[in-house]
């Protein structure tokens, strides 16, 4: 313990909560984005809460899987109780970008949206993240790996646009026993441009709860895909560990000729109310 802190009695720690099971399902008539509700390790009543599928402008759909709630809190040493505390959620902050402008390669969409995402939320990362008493780790993250955000948008034509962006940090130690956790520059893991002529489907997150990483059932899909996406979804909670980490409502949406809609949605986030609590 430091000084300041051990003549202050506290402690100021940094804390996240995460999880998700993310499917974006292509097909020539429309594209689908749907994720589960739960916060791993997080009690009731926010524990199946989470906003892990928000629309961005007018039409397009993001999607989020890794460490998306993020609580600062100071401690009484003495008492052991928080005396402040303070919470933003990831996928609020991004809910709130402005609709990307096109561009005259629709690949540079990929670095538009890392630099959009980036200017949201490292004003924010730098208030969370700096003068903390512990290092900041977290079991869903055994690297530096924060979250892994997805953008997919369709034209009324069909040109489709999907980036999956990765969030990252790095831990440095400021004094004998303080830290600060820089948010690093966004780094786009892949991409896809262009029509989509065959179905085709990209699971994000847990993975491994799913049996079939590469294929809804297409004749399903075919004739509902809300139908299939929910199927899926309980079939990925057959054994324990995943029924415990992937839960709560599954949130739908879609984009096709018509523009975006929802098929089944929670209230979406708001800043008032997902938003940092307090500067």
């Amino acid at each position: 313990m430091t000084a300041r802190t051990q003549k202050a009695g506290k402690r100021t720690v940094l804390r996240a909560w995460g999880g998700t099971l993310l499917v974006c399902a292509l097909n020539p008539e429309a594209v689908y984005m749907a994720a589960d509700s739960r916060y791993v390790g997080l009690g009731p009543p926010l524990a199946d809460r989470a906003h892990k599928v928000v629309g961005i402008g007018p039409s397009a759909l993001c999607g989020f899987s890794g460490l998306l709630r993020f609580t600062r809190t100071v401690f009484n040493d003495q008492e052991r109780t928080a005396i402040d505390e303070a919470t933003f959620e990831l996928p609020a902050i991004v809910s709130q970008l402005a609709p990307l402008q096109a561009q005259p390669k629709p690949e540079n969409i990929a670095s538009s949206f890392a630099e959009a995402v980036e200017c949201a939320v490292a004003p924010i990362w730098k208030r969370f993240g700096g003068e903390l008493d512990e290092p900041f780790r977290h079991p869903q993250s055994r690297s530096n790996r924060l979250a892994e955000l997805v953008y997919l948008d369709r034209s009324p034509d069909g040109y489709v646009s999907f980036v999956a962006l990765e969030l990252r940090y790095s831990s440095h130690r400021t004094g004998t026993h303080t830290y600060e956790i820089l948010l690093e520059k966004p780094v786009v893991k892949s991409r896809l441009f262009g029509r989509v002529p065959t179905p085709v489907v990209h699971w994000r997150g847990m993975t491994s709860c799913v049996a079939d990483k590469g294929t809804l059932n297409m004749a399903e899909f075919q004739k509902g895909p809300a139908a299939a996406i929910l199927k899926a979804f309980a079939s990925a909670q057959m054994t324990r560990r995943c029924k415990s980490a992937i839960g709560g409502p599954i949130d739908i949406g879609s984009i096709g000729a018509s523009g975006r809609r929802w098929i089944q949605s929670k209230r979406e986030p708001t800043v008032s109310d997902r938003a940092p609590e307090r500067p």
